[in-house]
């Protein structure tokens, strides 16, 4: 599920590609299962749009707009942590 929001009170759903339907996608990864544990969220603070590829199972995740929030494979989680303006939440 991607949310993206100009106005934090005003919060709107797009629809989105795998990476960002609210369950991480493995898609790109050869040989990867789907993990056991909760999706990890991460939110976007830049200014434009952002991708980043999981070093794991090597799905892109697409960040849209100014406080996207994308859900992150568990596994790629630490990878996707040191990309600039993203943000893990709670």
């Amino acid at each position: 599920m991607l949310f993206c929001s100009h106005d934090r009170n005003t919060v709107s759903e797009a629809n989105a590609g795998p990476a960002e339907s609210g369950k991480p996608s493995s898609a790109g990864a050869a040989g990867a299962s789907t993990p056991s544990t909760e999706a990890v969220w991460f939110e976007y603070v830049g200014d434009t749009s952002i991708s980043a590829i999981g070093s794991i199972t090597r799905t892109l995740y697409r960040f849209t707009c100014k406080h996207a929030r994308v859900a992150v494979d568990p596994r790629d989680a630490p990878s996707v942590a040191r990309v600039p303006h993203l943000r893990r939440l709670a």
